[in-house]
């Protein structure tokens, strides 16, 4: 029994010679592998890549009705007679930082793996997307997506939408509390007169945009009419309002809105008008009713 038991339990090194041989298989259909791919032709690679496209699904952009997004991806556009996509789904062209195949499962890699070189340095590696869902990857040159009138519009509005703008605020005078028959000083804080501005470069196109403070539209509260006056750098929209009437505990409700034109242009050209954006802010500002009283002469 003893000996047996000695027989079932391998021995150390047997264990070391097994560990050895597996791993030199390993090592040596790894380096098979090393060299297959090292050696395979553009033409081969290429081929490989054409495994995991959808059936029916053409990735060339070329004559699509698309539209472009503040991050760069183009969209392939709806048909107005049917309703849908020239391929039968909407694909989409999103920009490659690195120029690999996606992972689907890995048709001979086993996941990512490179594209093949660019054709020249003009093109652009792709991601395309058919109703969400990965095909393939391609190298485009940029002029392949129509770029319209229409399509740069939109794009200029979504990069206007994203401008990081300040805070807006509203400083008043007194500060903590106004007094019925005297002046209250209202301005903004936040926007100093500088136009805000960003832009999109790449794919072919750039795309410029830039909003300016323009006027504050005043609302003070009590009833009156709102108050439209000129926004400048020195000034920042300052108004003197007269309170006639104490306001309930809570205070009036003072609100600033900041009006901004926006414009932008393509490539450099002219600039054309955007409809103009606002930003706003409100505080509670208390004003308690002023009593005259006569005092002696000393």
């Amino acid at each position: 029994m003893i000996t047996s038991k000695k027989y079932l339990k391998p021995s150390t090194s047997r264990v070391v010679r097994l560990s050895i041989v597996l791993l030199v298989v390993i090592l040596s259909a790894s380096a098979s592998f090393v060299i297959v791919s090292a050696v395979m032709p553009r033409s081969q690679v290429t081929a490989v890549s054409a495994l995991s496209v959808t059936p029916g699904v053409s990735t060339d952009p070329t004559g699509v009705l698309v539209t472009l997004d503040a991050r760069g991806t183009w969209h392939e556009a709806t048909s107005t007679s049917s309703g849908t996509a020239s391929s039968g789904c909407l694909r989409t062209w999103v920009k490659a930082f690195v120029p690999v195949y996606l992972d689907r499962g890995g048709p001979l890699w086993g996941g990512r793996h490179p594209m093949p070189h660019a054709p020249t340095p003009a093109y652009v590696a792709y991601h395309v997307y058919c109703g969400g869902i990965y095909v393939t990857s391609i190298w485009v040159l940029p002029s392949a997506f129509e770029t319209t009138a229409p399509n740069v519009r939109n794009l200029a509005a979504q990069i206007v939408a994203r401008l990081r703008y300040p805070a807006l605020a509203i400083a008043v005078n007194p500060a903590h509390r106004g007094l019925t028959g005297l002046n209250t000083l209202l301005a903004t804080n936040g926007f100093t007169g500088a136009p805000i501005r960003d832009s999109v470069r790449g794919f072919g196109a750039t795309v410029e945009v830039e909003a300016t403070p323009s006027a504050v539209l005043w609302q003070t509260g009590d009833g009156s009419i709102s108050t439209r006056v000129p926004f400048t750098s020195g000034t920042r929209g300052l108004l003197a309002h007269l309170y006639e009437r104490r306001s309930p505990v809570s205070g009036y409700t003072i609100t600033a809105s900041i009006e901004l034109a926006v414009r932008w242009r393509f490539n450099s050209g002219g600039w054309s008008s955007l409809s103009p954006i606002a930003r706003t802010a409100s505080i509670a500002y208390p004003v308690v009713s002023s009593r005259s009283r006569l005092t002696p002469s000393p």
